[in-house]
């Protein structure tokens, strides 16, 4: 007989196993993005990663079931992990450096207007 304890460690075992599939595919693109080394993939607009979004959406899914059981245990009432977070410093990054291959753009377009007024913001403190 499976106590309630027992079938807990279960289930999180089974939703580590499956966000440890997914963090095995992710994790390379990950560290370029946690150190910030991959600046030329993403002034690209490249991809730091592979996974689809229905991969994200199990992730996601087995992540909220993880946190939601843990906490149900631990402090006898669930979490929910559904909150939009702010930006951390790593993706005000990456969002630096898409805008700055769109100004890099309008910097080398052939209408001098648009390159002059380019340059001068720019140059604007």
């Amino acid at each position: 007989m499976t106590t309630f304890l027992e079938s807990i460690v279960e289930q999180l075992e089974q939703l580590q196993q499956a966000m440890n599939k997914h963090r095995q595919k992710i994790k390379p693109a990950r560290d370029k993005y946690v150190a910030h080394a991959d600046r030329d993939a993403i002034r690209k607009g490249q991809p730091l990663g592979m996974a689809t979004w229905q991969e994200w959406d199990e992730f996601w899914t087995a992540l909220r079931t993880f946190v939601r059981a843990l906490n149900q245990k631990a402090l006898g009432k669930p979490c929910e992990i559904d909150v939009a977070g702010t930006l951390g410093d790593a993706e005000m990054l990456l969002k630096s450096l898409r805008q700055s291959r769109h100004f890099e753009q309008l910097l080398n377009s052939p209408d001098n207007a648009v390159s002059a007024a380019s340059l001068k913001l720019a140059a604007d403190p």
